[in-house]
């Protein structure tokens, strides 16, 4: 088949679905199929491979300085670019005319929707008037709109979450939609053994007698920060040490602030960004995502495949999952900081905590990379026909 895939960036650097586009470009081309990525970003020559080609949209001055102006430029370029020629042209973001769309950042008003019950109190409502009439919130959904009104469009839902969206929003029937989770590195993200645990304390600096529990993420408001370090006075009255330990490139001043204010500053370290996550899933004890929404959470994913239990929301679709209580925990919302901290005073309990992480992995079992490459690639030939 000849592909396109549309993605407004397309730099691993960046985060996880630019990292899922290149490994799946590559794999697509491993097997004989011929990927064109269109995107705004510049070529990068690590990233080609017999069969993939790297096709550049460049903003002009003026929109390049106006987001919501560049996604609109974008989108209807990449939608002329990819026209006719192509079997399948896949869209992850702002896109119009895909005849296959897989939204990694989940559906656009569920998304706003979540953004403004994060800023929490009588705050929600002004932050949901002001996505009513912000520019850069009417263009994402006059985007998204116009791409859900694609008529023989495949949309692929990669949680359940996501696909419950589709049909409130946009009203999808079940038969326009394939429910593919993301698929995790089962070989590169395992358990790991007692002395890659004692390395990987050693090469981040923590102490080796002390629970580790891991957090990895970029917007910390997004993914609960704010609510975690709000519990954490509530985890110390049982006076049991451990260290929160927060890998990403988020501002951190604001939160250790915030502990320090509440005298819980001990528990809580910031490595920055970090190469290889992995090292910080071998030194952890358990894995933290108390986040106000993830369509389907790739870290939660290799946490689990690491082995640790995690802990998540219903706001994230990674969280279908896991079984709560058995292979990791689900509270309902960010904000039940009751609930948030009894969970992590649980897998504090180092009995109760091996129980879990002896079944953590299984919970991802059967969603390797290989199986979410072949099932998008079953549901490409439906939108091919």
């Amino acid at each position: 088949m000849r592909i396109a895939f549309i993605s407004e960036h397309f730099n691993p650097g960046l985060g996880g679905a630019e990292v899922y586009l290149r490994d799946f470009s590559h794999w697509l081309c491993a097997q004989g199929h011929q990927v064109d990525i269109i995107t705004q970003s510049q070529p990068r020559p690590e990233l080609l491979r017999p069969g993939l080609q790297i096709h550049t949209i460049a903003p002009g001055k003026l929109v390049s300085q106006i987001r919501w102006l560049q996604w609109i430029q974008f989108a209807r370029a990449a939608k002329e670019r990819t026209r006719s020629g192509y079997d399948v042209v896949l869209g992850t973001g702002k896109c119009i005319g895909a005849n296959v769309f897989q939204p990694h950042g989940g559906v656009t008003k569920a998304s706003q929707r979540q953004n403004s019950r994060l800023v929490g109190g009588f705050s929600t409502r002004l932050k949901t008037a002001f996505n009513q009439l912000s520019p850069k919130h009417l263009a994402a959904r006059w985007i998204e709109n116009q791409q859900f009104a694609v008529p023989g469009c495949r949309f692929i839902a990669i949680s359940q979450m996501v696909k419950n969206h589709m049909q409130e929003f946009h009203g999808l029937p079940d038969d326009r939609i394939d429910l593919i989770y993301n698929g995790v590195d089962l070989e590169r993200f395992r358990p790991a053994a007692a002395d890659e645990r004692l390395a990987a304390r050693r090469e981040l600096g923590l102490a080796e007698d002390v629970p580790v529990l891991a957090v990895v993420a970029h917007n910390f408001r997004l993914k609960g920060l704010r609510e975690l370090i709000e519990a954490l006075p509530l985890v110390r009255r049982h006076e049991q040490k451990f260290v929160i330990v927060v890998a990403g490139a988020g501002r951190s001043k604001p939160y250790l602030a915030q502990a320090k204010e509440l005298g819980c500053s001990d528990n809580l370290r910031f490595l920055g960004s970090l190469k290889h996550p992995e090292k910080l899933y071998a030194a952890a004890d358990a894995y933290l995502q108390p986040t106000w929404y993830d369509p389907c959470s790739l870290v939660v994913l290799e946490s689990l495949a690491s082995g640790l239990p995690t802990l998540t929301t219903a706001f994230n679709g990674a969280g279908e999952l896991i079984k709560d209580g058995e292979t990791g925990y689900i509270i309902d919302s960010p904000d039940n900081i009751e609930a948030l901290a009894s969970r992590i005073v649980e897998l504090l309990d180092p009995v109760r905590r091996a129980a879990i992480a002896s079944r953590a992995r299984e919970a991802v079992l059967q969603h390797s990379l290989e199986d979410n490459y072949r099932e998008m690639l079953a549901s490409f030939s439906k939108a091919k026909g």
